[in-house]
């Protein structure tokens, strides 16, 4: 058997395994709060791509049931219409238990958060929950996953491919310059990537949950390039929005540990 072949199996196992993993926790969930009362909260993740999402939704399945709320893959052959439907058919936060956790991306046009479920930004009983990564290593990220599965030419600047896309975190929230703080402060919990394990020990607290150690997944292997102080004063000019988002994130958890 190839090499090649005997990888994909052992990915296939894995996948079967977690969720294996995820069923057996979500029965055990369901069992323990079906004869306690009703807690007045609704949680939602708002998985923004690159940050963690997936270690992140396997811890979140040690306390919540988890609701997957992902659009269409990109790559399905009825695109349009699939996501047309995905966003015509958003789910019915009534029927979240407080023992549930909605998981979703909403971070294109369509899905946006503010579109799909206009009312978790408006009524305090709905906890938004995601993390945040550095400006530049949720670039990189991108860069790779994006050259791994070839959307982007492997022969174009890798240096200059990072400086196309302006100020990513501002975009998949979304907001601007004058509302980033606004957009920020409706967030029950913001956790910090480069600080995942302290992040999530802060939320556990916040929900008087146990706490878990993480599981790091989906890390994708890759050579780091050496980047220039050149280039990085001129990623942080054009990212400037989104290294304000991102320290008034740092901000806000400075003031939560005081």
């Amino acid at each position: 058997m190839s090499l090649i072949k005997i990888n994909q199996l052992a990915g296939v196992e894995k996948k079967v395994t977690k969720k294996a993993k995820h069923i057996l926790r979500a029965s055990k969930i369901g069992w323990m709060h079906f004869y306690q009362p009703e807690e007045p909260y609704r949680y939602i993740f708002h998985h923004l791509p690159k940050c963690g999402g997936t270690s992140a939704f396997d811890a979140f399945t040690h306390w919540f049931i988890c609701l997957k709320d992902y659009p269409p893959p990109w790559g399905d052959e009825d695109k349009p219409q699939a996501y047309q439907r995905f966003c015509q058919n958003p789910k019915n936060l009534k029927k979240l238990h407080h023992y549930y956790i909605l998981c979703g991306h909403y971070h294109v046009p369509g899905s946006f958060l503010f579109e799909r479920y206009p009312q978790c930004l408006q009524d305090n009983r709905y906890r938004l929950i995601t993390f945040i990564r550095h400006p530049l290593k949720v670039q990189l990220s991108l860069h790779y996953y994006e050259l791994r599965n070839q959307r982007i030419d492997s022969q174009e600047s890798f240096e200059k491919h990072l400086l196309q896309r302006k100020n990513y975190l501002a975009s998949v929230l979304p907001c601007d310059e004058s509302n980033y703080q606004e957009i920020l402060n409706r967030y029950f919990f913001i956790g910090i990537v480069e600080e995942f394990q302290e992040s999530f020990d802060r939320l556990a607290n916040l929900l008087n949950k146990p706490r878990i150690k993480l599981d790091i997944l989906n890390k994708s292997p890759r050579k780091e390039k050496k980047l220039s102080q050149e280039f990085i004063s001129e990623f942080e000019e054009i990212n400037h929005l989104d290294y304000q988002i991102y320290n008034h994130v740092k901000m806000l958890d400075h003031q939560n540990d005081l």
